[in-house]
């Protein structure tokens, strides 16, 4: 009987080793080096990075959030991180907040992160130079 138990024990320790291992796509990193934003994700095979700002004001709805562009593809991973890249505006934006949406070969969002800076003032400083506020 003992027997029995032992593979019935080890035939399904098997099934989960066999199994692929995955693990879900995730920002890792959002940053500004100027001239430039760059992000940096976990995971392999986007369809497309997009970069996406939200416009200062009150009761502002995700149809009014401002599509920055489609980032730039730096690198073929594989399975590693991928690095996309967006230029800075030109011209400064009255936005609070940035973030990337990344998308896997469906269309499907499958990972996100915020800039670390918030509001409009830290938005200005680090896209921009230092804010016509603080001039």
């Amino acid at each position: 009987m003992r027997y029995v138990l032992l593979i019935v024990s080890a035939a399904f320790g098997l099934q989960t080793v066999s199994q692929p291992w995955y693990r879900p796509p995730v920002v890792l990193k959002i940053s500004i080096r100027r001239p430039i934003i760059n992000v940096s994700v976990h995971g392999a095979h986007f369809s497309k990075v997009e970069f996406w700002a939200i416009p200062t004001g009150t009761e502002i709805t995700p149809e009014e959030y401002i599509l920055l562009g489609t980032g730039k593809h730096l690198n073929d991973a594989g399975w590693l991180n991928e690095s996309r890249v967006l230029p800075i505006p030109s011209e400064p934006l009255s936005i609070t907040h940035v973030f990337p949406k990344a998308f896997d070969a469906q269309g499907k969002v499958v990972a996100t992160k915020f800039l670390p800076y918030h509001g409009a003032n830290q938005l200005y400083d680090a896209l921009w130079g230092a804010s016509p506020s603080r001039k």
